[in-house]
């Protein structure tokens, strides 16, 4: 069983236990309350899921060995673009989930993972995870092999420096060819399956850069150093634009977009250090078939 300590910083200070380690280990909530609950994690003070951490608490995580019966093997399509012992660089398809979750059991990335490569570290049902994908977002991922490397991954996430960029087609006007939105996210107040820029939010930045426009439409690479829920299309929408596709944050009428079933959003590039030696480890992945036809029906109209 291999464990890892995490430190509270201040941006993070007034959550819920089991809410901020939610976040911080890529689990569910009801995982961490069972993480909790089986004295699998220690710190300073009374360690229970409703306690608010603060600035400088320390909480040592233990995680338990891969478990073959935690999902299902299926298969689920997805490409291998890299893989070695340690770990794997994937292509997820839009439309289908990460992990399953409520609601949905199986059919997911996971269940198509642990069919190619067998059992995957991790807790419950996001075995080898330490990233997310939304359900209309395609594009790369990488994931863990090896207890060593899920731990080494979800630190390097944590501490940002893992580089990800995506491409995005963005309807309205963006203020400048390039720029940053840097503007916290929170759960909106109003509408519990979106979020929101809010001043109490946790701290998001996103650099974004034009590629080409057509009128009102915009290709941008998006480069997000924090990776919040719906984070490029919160920002977008925080400036009065919208994402093809997106019927969350943008126009729910159908003819305001090209796309329908899946969003104009591409994790394109990956950057991250290797967990066995350090080395930095690039990738690029091209646009699936569907967003091309979209950019090609733009260009000749």
């Amino acid at each position: 069983m291999d464990s890892r300590r995490i430190v509270v910083e201040p941006s993070d200070a007034g959550n819920r236990l089991d809410l901020y380690l939610s976040g911080q280990l890529e689990l569910s909530r009801s995982a961490v309350g069972r993480l909790i609950s089986g004295g699998l994690v220690s710190g300073v003070g009374k360690v229970k899921a409703s306690r608010v951490v603060v600035s400088g608490d320390w909480f040592d995580v233990s995680m338990p060995e891969p478990s073959e019966e935690s999902v299902v093997p299926q298969d689920v399509p997805f490409r291998t673009v890299y893989a070695d012992d340690w770990l794997a660089v994937v292509e997820k398809l839009a439309g289908i989930a990460v992990h399953p979750g409520a609601g949905r059991k199986d059919g997911t990335l996971v269940n198509g993972l642990v069919k190619t490569f067998g059992p995957l570290p991790g807790a419950g049902l996001r075995p080898g995870i330490v990233h997310r994908l939304d359900i209309g977002t395609s594009g790369l991922m990488v994931v863990a092999r090896t207890p060593q490397a899920y731990l080494f991954l979800q630190r390097e996430f944590s501490q940002r420096r893992v580089e990800k960029t995506y491409l995005a087609l963005v309807h309205g006007w963006i203020p400048a060819s390039q720029g940053t939105l840097d503007g916290p996210i929170g759960r909106s107040r109003y509408d519990r399956l979106k979020m929101a820029v809010r001043a109490d939010g946790r701290r998001a930045v996103t650099r974004y850069r034009t590629l080409w426009t057509r009128g009102s439409l915009s290709l941008t690479a998006c480069r997000i150093e924090t990776g919040r829920t719906h984070q490029i299309r919160v920002h977008m929408a925080s400036i009065g634009c919208y994402l093809d596709g997106d019927r969350l944050y943008g126009p729910k009428d159908v003819s305001r977009h090209f796309l329908e079933g899946r969003v104009f959003l591409h994790a394109w590039r990956l950057s991250f250090h290797h967990p066995s030696d350090g080395r930095t480890m690039n990738f690029r992945s091209p646009l699936p078939d569907e967003l091309i036809g979209v950019l090609k029906k733009i260009r000749s109209e």
